[in-house]
């Protein structure tokens, strides 16, 4: 019995120093708090000249389609390309492609979609 009752107050003094001593999120941590609305947007560097694809890459129209079966509310989504705090495109599409990322043809590429 009195084993049980030191593991019990043992475990709240544990919970309690950890709450004290918590030192917050790590270096590099993403968090939410400091945006005004109550997210952040990834900053994408515009692409360099030179860095992209010859032009016989990809397709001449970049826009891009969208289509989930599963949810079947989601097909044949056009996918527009703009910047990630354009909250009218957000509101009119289904997604939209983050300006500065890849696209699905080009090799090793990070397509961003929100």
């Amino acid at each position: 019995m009195w084993g049980l009752r030191l593991a019990m107050i043992g475990a709240g003094l544990a919970l309690v120093a950890f709450f004290f001593l918590d030192r917050g999120p790590e270096e590099g941590a993403t968090t939410n708090g400091g945006e005004p609305e109550g997210f952040n947007v990834p900053e994408v560097e515009a692409p360099r000249e030179g860095t992209r694809e010859a032009a016989s890459a990809g397709p001449e129209d970049e826009t891009l389609k969208l289509t989930i079966p599963k949810m079947g509310r989601v097909e044949n989504a056009t996918i527009p390309s703009t910047a990630g705090d354009d909250e009218a495109a957000l509101k009119d599409h289904a997604a939209i492609h983050l300006e500065g990322t890849g696209f699905p043809w080009q090799e090793e590429a990070n397509v961003y979609l929100a």
